[in-house]
């Protein structure tokens, strides 16, 4: 092998030591960062599945902070909505003690007591707010646009469109009370009846030559108590028993105790004669809906709510969006949209209420029920819907993060044994440079007898 000026050993020790230093810079350069794939060169592949996962990563963080903003909507709704039933809780206790009193004075005094009752409501439906948005005043509500002479109302809780809707609905038959098939009129003789309906039972003795009239005020006088009316025809002097209300939770029935009380048409042979209610029969897109009275409950994946109807026929509602908007995941089909139903005095059929007046207690009783629907609703829709989701973004959050880290973040106990190789070898390298740059200077010099 020839002597030549070309110190190739050195050159190839260099390349070594190059590519020592290059590696102890790559290191330490992690090392400062605390990643591994810093940029797209380290791992094609990586680098992609890193920059998905930080996308997803940050998206799922904002859905739990929008989450958690909603819980506490629903937190501070909540609030409102139970100071709502105190107040009505107190207005019933101030309707009880009016039926109870005869003098005027006292009953000016409980009417003064509930008119500023149901301005206490009004003022917590208006001034309960989440931000600058009232939240029981009906602004936090589903709106509702154009609707049908034949609905006379349309309440609805979710809806997850972008733009308005059109409910076409088919009403078929509205609810009916329970009518008795049997009429009767003058009873000769003594007899003891029961006349019981969906709020109670009542005992009636009738006397001996009473007329339909006379027996239809004795059950009239106890409506009430049992849920049950007579009502006499003008012509006849016939008398059907029926219920004051329409549904299918309302009944009828007249059982012949004693005595011989006789129908029209004779008793066959029965002591006992009933009839039950029934609901409205309503579709929407030919598909039959579940109903109470004459309210239907509309679910078709897109808007959920009720709807009353008062007369049969083709009807619609346009549902023109609103509410809470809330983002529980990182995809955008991942969201609810949820309204509040305003709990004011109008709402709540109590506007103008007269402590004096027979229905009192039963509107307040509604007003209550209606209250406490809502506060369940949204009970429900927290710790069935909201609840559920935080806990599992949590869990997604802190899964991700983790197999993110997996794939870009430096293994810091394997880095610091890597760079103590590369330094050796970077070390070790210079060493044996410089000696092999001697090494063949010497040689060269003592062949020119230098």
């Amino acid at each position: 092998m020839g002597l030549s000026v070309t110190n190739t050993g050195a050159l190839s020790i260099l390349r070594n030591v190059s590519r020592s230093r290059q590696a102890l810079g790559v290191g330490f350069e992690q090392q400062s960062t605390g990643l591994r794939i810093r940029r797209p060169s380290d791992s094609p592949s990586g680098f992609v599945i890193g920059e998905l996962l930080r996308a997803q990563i940050g998206s799922v963080g904002e859905a739990i902070s929008g989450t958690t903003r909603t819980q506490a909507t629903l937190t501070v709704a909540e609030g409102g909505l139970n100071e709502v039933s105190n107040q009505l809780v107190n207005l019933r206790s101030l309707a009880v003690q009016a039926r109870n009193s005869n003098d005027p004075n006292a009953q000016n005094a409980l009417q003064a007591a509930a008119d500023a009752t149901l301005g206490a409501v009004d003022r917590v439906a208006g001034s309960t707010r989440f931000g600058n948005r009232a939240l029981l005043n009906g602004q936090a509500g589903i709106q509702t646009g154009a609707q049908s002479a034949g609905v006379s109302g349309a309440n609805f809780t979710e809806f997850n469109a972008t733009s308005a809707q059109t409910l076409n609905l088919q009403v078929n038959a509205l609810a009916t009370n329970a009518t008795l098939g049997q009429t009767f009129n003058t009873q000769a003789q003594a007899s003891t009846v029961r006349v019981t309906g969906a709020n109670g039972a009542q005992q009636i003795d009738i006397a001996a030559g009473a007329t339909g009239q006379e027996i239809a005020n004795q059950i009239n006088a106890y409506t009430e108590d049992t849920g049950v009316s007579a009502t006499v025809n003008g012509v006849t002097g016939e008398v059907t028993l029926g219920s004051s209300a329409t549904g299918s939770a309302q009944s009828a029935r007249l059982d012949l105790l004693s005595g011989n009380f006789q129908l029209t048409g004779g008793n066959g042979g029965q002591t006992t004669f009933s009839a039950t209610g029934t609901d409205v029969q309503a579709t929407l897109n030919g598909v039959q809906l579940a109903a109470s009275n004459n309210t239907a409950t509309v679910d078709n994946g897109v808007t959920r709510g009720t709807v009353t109807f008062s007369a049969t026929g083709a009807q619609s509602v346009v549902v023109n969006g609103g509410g809470q908007n809330a983002q529980i995941g990182a995809n955008a089909r991942d969201t609810v949209n949820f309204g509040i139903n305003s709990v004011s005095t109008a709402s709540l059929g109590l506007s103008g209420l007269d402590l004096s007046s027979n229905d009192a207690l039963t509107k307040i009783d509604t007003a209550i029920n209606q209250v406490s629907s809502e506060r369940a609703r949204l009970g429900a829709l927290s710790s069935q819907t909201f609840e559920p989701a935080l806990s599992n973004l949590n869990t997604q959050f802190n899964e991700l993060t983790a197999s993110r880290s997996n794939i870009v973040d430096l293994d810091f106990a394997s880095s610091v044994i890597s760079q103590q190789r590369n330094s050796v070898l970077f070390q070790s390298g210079m060493s044996v440079l410089a000696q092999q740059n001697r090494l063949a200077a010497g040689g060269l010099m003592r062949l020119l007898g230098a």
